[in-house]
């Protein structure tokens, strides 16, 4: 019987996409967010043309909210309120897709999104 041996290895530094931060940051809850995110939105129109907005794809390693990392990496949070709109609404599960309309529906805000911080901020 053959035996395989293996060790995970960070490849960079990450910054953590989490509803929590979003939350906080909107002064509101998780079930709210949604609306409270399309609101902010509206009010602020040119958020859809920010500079923040990565233009590269990302795939991200996502947790459900309320359960441990599937890893522990060397990461911090992003707080940048309209970067983690941007981020958030612009995925499709743990996809990040740059050029996305920004979408609302609540499956966006269950979440934690990582990805290697050099390519979020260029």
């Amino acid at each position: 019987m053959a035996r395989i041996n293996y060790e995970k290895v960070q490849l960079k530094y990450y910054l953590a996409f989490s509803p929590y931060a979003l939350a906080y940051k909107l002064d509101t809850t998780i079930e709210e967010l949604p609306k409270k995110v399309e609101e902010y939105v509206n009010k602020n129109p040119n958020l859809k043309k920010s500079p923040k907005k990565p233009s590269c794809y990302m795939l991200g390693e996502y947790r459900i909210l309320d359960k441990k990392p599937k890893a522990a990496y060397d990461m911090e949070f992003c707080e940048d309120l309209d970067l983690l709109i941007l981020v958030i609404c612009s995925t499709v599960d743990d996809l990040y897709i740059p050029n996305r309309e920004l979408s609302f529906e609540e499956g966006k805000f269950d979440k934690v999104l990582y990805f290697p911080k050099d390519e979020v901020e260029r």
